[in-house]
């Protein structure tokens, strides 16, 4: 004879009634209404398991599950694709600037000091693959064409005044001066020639160095897109680890830029990619709160 068990489902909270023939043993059927495989067992004896079954009074009732709402899924599916494309095509951008930047050719590097004439003033410029070339300028004047891309160390002084140093860096794709590098204005103060200082700082010392950081944040744009890209697939078959994992992704993947340095070479990209930021957020709000059911309650002894 089967056993009528009324039972809820913990996964959409619906009610239900199912029969088994072998009270003794756990029987199985699904909830009509989500789908879901649901295990149970007729009433039996001994007594409960569970201290909570004997003196329900002391302890809280399990709150019922509430079905989840039928537009978070999309949502969070269309937020998903959405921020993959996103990291992809930055990807894409900076994979392009790193290539674009290894065309080969040269630049003219030149400028003035101040004060001038200056007596026995000179310029050293020294350039990629061991360019370098030193030059007196009596007329404070300077002009060196065929200077390789990439960073470029300009040492300048005089008779009387201390040493100059202005570093810049020059590629087809991202120049770290505002101006042209034919128009550098060297200011010499007095002083000797014991210590060197620095006006101008280059955020990347060379090509390669600039190549190498440029690819990196490209390389860790495109794992985040292929986590968020997993977590598409992952919305299908309810496996919420993965599209927690995919929001994360989205949001941690903007900070790479500034980390490494590469937000100044595109202001415009930096900022596209802080879209991410609060797209990353959204998922995690719509799917924490099933996540956080998922893992099912914690049962009192």
């Amino acid at each position: 004879m089967a056993t009528p068990v009324d039972l809820r489902c913990p996964k959409c909270g619906a009610r239900l009634t199912a029969y088994t023939p072998y009270p003794l043993i756990t029987s199985y059927t699904r909830c009509p209404q989500c789908g879901s495989v649901l295990p149970f067992v007729g009433p039996r004896d001994p007594a409960p398991l569970y201290s909570w079954e004997v003196y329900p009074g002391l302890y809280p009732p399990t709150p019922i599950p509430r079905p989840p709402s039928p537009w978070r899924r999309p949502a969070v599916l269309a937020l998903l694709i959405g921020v993959t494309v996103l990291l992809v095509g930055l990807g894409g951008v900076f994979a392009w600037v790193g290539g674009d930047a290894l065309r080969p050719g040269t630049l003219t590097v030149g400028g003035t000091l101040s004060p001038a004439p200056l007596s026995g003033a000179w310029v050293n410029v020294q350039g990629e693959n061991g360019f370098d070339v030193n030059m007196t300028v009596p007329t404070g004047a300077f002009s060196v064409a065929g200077v390789p891309y990439g960073g470029v160390e300009v040492t300048a002084s005089a008779r009387g005044f201390g040493i100059l140093q202005f570093d810049l860096f020059y590629s087809p794709v991202y120049s770290s001066i505002t101006g042209s590098p034919e128009a550098i204005q060297l200011d010499l103060t007095a002083g000797n020639s014991s210590g060197v200082t620095v006006v101008e700082s280059a955020p990347f010392p060379d090509l390669e160095t600039f190549v190498a950081t440029v690819w990196s944040g490209t390389g860790i744009l495109w794992i985040s897109a292929l986590l968020t890209g997993l977590a598409v697939t992952a919305v299908r078959r309810d496996r919420l680890p993965l599209v927690v994992v995919g929001g994360v992704s989205a949001v941690a993947a903007p900070f790479v830029l500034p980390i490494l340095g590469i937000d100044v070479i595109s202001q415009a990209t930096t900022l596209s990619a802080l879209v991410a930021v609060p797209v990353g957020l959204v998922i995690l709000i719509l799917t924490m709160p099933d996540f956080v059911r998922a893992q099912g309650p914690v049962e009192p002894i």
